[in-house]
């Protein structure tokens, strides 16, 4: 079993979502596979969609996967909750992580497919 790195849900197995952190880049150069749930990359795939349309509200802090200091997306993850069932917050994600979670969404499309219908 293994954790989402954003919400925490854990499931036997999760997406790799090939991460470039800036605290990290000298000793993985090409990258750090974070695991993320179908779910959060569903998200993060919608937050992706939406990029170019100039409706998201932009701020700027550190990303929630990699850690980098730069503008950052709202993506409205749904956190498992034993109140209410599922609580929808707001992770805030850098513009490259949204693109990895692009590729991983594209590489395990029929994965997402099976998960949603």
């Amino acid at each position: 079993m293994a954790d989402c790195e954003l919400c925490g849900e854990s499931l036997p197995t999760l997406c790799p979502v090939r991460v470039y952190a800036p605290r990290l880049i000298i000793t993985y150069p090409e990258g750090v596979c974070k695991g993320l749930c179908p779910t959060c990359v569903k998200a993060a795939e919608d937050t992706y969609s939406k990029l170019d349309q100039s409706i998201l509200s932009v701020s700027s802090g550190k990303c929630n996967l990699c850690g980098k200091p730069t503008r950052l997306y709202p993506v409205e993850v749904q956190i498992p909750s034993f109140k209410q069932g599922v609580e929808k917050v707001d992770m805030n994600l850098c513009r490259t992580c949204l693109e990895a979670c692009h590729e991983t969404h594209e590489k395990y499309h029929e994965k997402f497919e099976e998960a949603y219908h």
